[in-house]
Formats: structure tokens, sequence, C-alpha cells
């Protein structure tokens, strides 16, 4: 399509930065939201979003997502 021509990308989920619908996160990408979803209706995605950031240590001492506490969500 002509967006993703011109450069833009679309992110379908981000468990830290997802809010409830799709958003601009710049000029370029569009973030899905967590009621875009089959199946995750607003109780969900509200219980989702309380639960950011889903972060923890790697083994490099980084931050990084931790899916295991997002899919326990």
């Amino acid at each position: 399509n002509e967006f993703r021509a011109l450069g833009g990308q679309f992110i379908l989920i981000d468990p830290n930065q997802s809010g409830t619908h799709f958003i601009a996160l710049n000029d370029t990408t569009i973030l899905g939201g967590f009621q875009d979803l089959d199946g995750c209706g607003p109780k969900t995605a509200e219980k989702l979003i309380a639960g950011q950031p889903y972060e923890c240590a790697g083994e490099d001492g980084q931050p990084r997502i931790d899916w295991d506490t997002f899919y326990r969500t």
C-alpha cells in the first residue's frame, strides 16, 4: 500500500507502548492497540495497560520485554 511504499510501518502490538486502539507513534509508524486484537475486549485491554511496563533484566543486564508476565496477564 502507499503508506508502506513511503516508508511507513505498522506494528501490531508492543506490550509496553500499546494502548486501547491504534495510534500514530510518529509520521511513519502506526502502533496497534490491544482492543484491535480479535477477542481482546475493554476489560482485558485495561488489565494489559495497567500491567505496563512488562520489563525484566536480560542475561546482559539490559531491560527487555518480559513476555512471560505479559502472557500471564
